[in-house]
């Protein structure tokens, strides 16, 4: 019988460019040392978007944080992770972004959860409201237009702020954080940021959704104006409770309404429909589809994720899977916990929650996908 160890690194590197989830790819490398050489960032297409796992509340002032696979239903990983405890954890584009509101210093890092490298950002200083007494900044939002992972040519964009929602950038290198004032009125309440195309999209006061240019690094005080992309109409209802995405998909921008039953007697929110609306920019149109394809995507704290489930076994197409928004980490009742799989084509449920336990008010269960 042949030596696995012994196979020519040629061959390893084959077969290392035809495994396309990161998990098995991570795998193959530690089969061992000569499978390992082959298994390098260079030869795993980094730009494929993985499936993404759940990341677990927080058990405590545990230092390992335990990561869900949905698609295999059980625990696939358990990191020690010490940098996340105590912090809430807002993912994007594979990474943390991470808030010390338990210090009151409102210490905010980037942090990739499975290589534990981080990136520090500048102090929130220059973002306090001088009338708040608070000593931190409250973050609502965060997107990265690139990983960190691939490229250091990125801008970080977070929304913060309470009752005033405003928008501040960062990108490698700045010293500290550059505030984007708008030329609008000075109250807004922005349900979600997404980065598409080169400019930044804002659900804007749940039925609007507008767009701003990213200020040059060349403009160290940018005033930017708001251009209205589309008013969504037809979607409010007032029994009802309602959360918002925005999400790309397949090139495309799409509008998410996560629509909830609200049972006033117990406080409980229950999912019990999706809508989904194309965005286009250029007509100011919104156009509501009914089917995803061989498309998934993944909703949450923060998370707006799109994935093509013909690469991947264990996910199934035209489906939404969803956890609860972190601004409803404080509602009573583990049934507004939920998290579930939203048929799209017969607008069934499946509730996920089983076999997942664990709650933590300051950081909840969160998407995060798996990347180098």
């Amino acid at each position: 019988m042949a030596n696995w160890s012994e196979f020519p690194l040629e061959l390893l590197e084959m077969i290392a460019k035809r495994v396309t989830v990161m998990e098995d790819f991570i795998r193959f490398g530690v089969v061992c040392k000569s499978w390992g050489s082959a298994a390098t960032k260079e030869n795993f297409d980094v730009l494929v978007p993985q499936v993404p796992l759940l990341m677990l509340a927080a058990k405590g002032d545990d230092d390992y944080r335990e990561f869900y696979s949905l698609s295999k239903r059980k625990i696939s990983r358990r990191i020690f992770l010490p940098e996340a405890r105590g912090k809430l954890c807002l993912p994007t584009q594979g990474w943390l972004f991470t808030v010390n509101y338990r210090a009151f210093t409102g210490e905010m890092t980037l942090l990739h959860p499975f290589s534990r490298v981080q990136i520090q950002l500048p102090p929130p200083t220059g973002l306090r409201d001088e009338e708040s007494k608070r000593p931190y900044v409250t973050i609502n939002h965060v997107v990265l237009s690139a990983s960190p992972s691939v490229t250091t040519d990125y801008v970080l964009i977070i929304c913060y702020g309470r009752p005033t929602y405003r928008l501040a950038l960062w990108r490698p290198g700045d010293l500290c954080w550059t505030k984007i004032p708008t030329l609008e009125e000075t109250y807004a309440y922005y349900h979600m940021i997404q980065y598409f195309n080169g400019q930044l999209y804002i659900n804007k006061g749940r039925w609007l959704v507008s767009a701003i240019d990213i200020p040059e690094p060349s403009n160290p005080q940018p005033i930017v104006k708001q251009r209205e992309v589309v008013q969504m109409v037809g979607l409010s209802n007032h029994t009802n409770q309602s959360a918002h995405f925005l999400i790309e998909v397949s090139g495309e921008l799409l509008f998410v309404q996560q629509l909830m039953i609200v049972k006033d007697v117990a406080n409980v929110s229950k999912t019990y429909k999706f809508r989904l609306f194309k965005i286009d920019a250029i007509k100011g149109e919104a156009e509501e589809i009914k089917s995803l394809g061989d498309k998934a995507i993944y909703v949450g704290c923060n998370a707006s994720i799109a994935i093509d489930c013909s690469k991947f076994v264990g996910v199934k197409p035209n489906h939404i899977y969803f956890t609860y928004d972190w601004t409803r980490v404080y509602t009573e009742g583990d049934d507004s916990r939920e998290i579930g799989a939203y048929n799209v084509e017969d607008e069934t449920i499946e509730p996920l929650n089983q076999g997942i336990s664990g709650f933590n008010i300051v950081s909840p269960a969160i998407w995060v996908t798996p990347s180098f």
